[in-house]
């Protein structure tokens, strides 16, 4: 290589010899030209209009998969927001856990409200139970009214269906 470069035949900053480099840029110019050349295989005028045609399709198209993804990009946001979510219930499950684990109450801060909300949740419970029980014991106390009411009919009914036997009747 050193001989090479003493004749100017061999380039130093590129490490390749010039003829080499000269008969690429022809080669390439070649194809460009011959690229250049065959584009205009159809005539003009109807090159324009299978063109526009080929265009409005396309941008038909475009318009349809814009819409698609922003469908989808809006039914990923929702998963995402709801899996955050899920990931956040988690974790506060995990704090739990963990702090039971270590034998201490979990510091949570709306630890009042919650047991503000417990202690609601009995009351109401206690009401509703004792609104159950006192309208059932009117209930059966009701039922038990009609169910007299309704057997005192039936045994009047039967005393009189039953007539008095007549002397040639037994």
């Amino acid at each position: 290589m050193y001989g090479l470069s003493r004749m100017g035949v061999y380039d130093k900053r590129h490490g390749m010899n010039k003829n080499t480099i000269s008969s690429l840029f022809t080669a390439g110019a070649v194809i460009v030209l011959l690229s250049l050349s065959g584009c205009a295989s159809q005539p003009p005028s109807e090159a324009k209009g299978s063109d526009s045609r080929r265009l409005t399709a396309l941008e038909t198209e475009v318009g349809s998969l814009r819409v698609e993804a922003k469908a989808r990009e809006a039914a990923l946001r929702e998963e995402l927001a709801s899996i955050r979510e899920n990931l956040a219930a988690v974790r506060d499950l995990i704090k739990v856990e963990q702090a039971r684990a270590k034998g201490l109450t979990p510091v949570d801060p709306d630890a009042e409200a919650k047991a503000e909300s417990k202690t609601m949740n009995r009351e109401l419970d206690k009401k509703a139970k004792n609104f159950v029980s006192e309208n059932l014991d009117r209930l059966l106390d009701i039922t038990g009214k009609l169910l007299d009411k309704m057997e005192k009919e039936i045994d009047e009914k039967m005393q009189k269906k039953a007539p008095e036997p007549d002397g040639d009747q037994i």
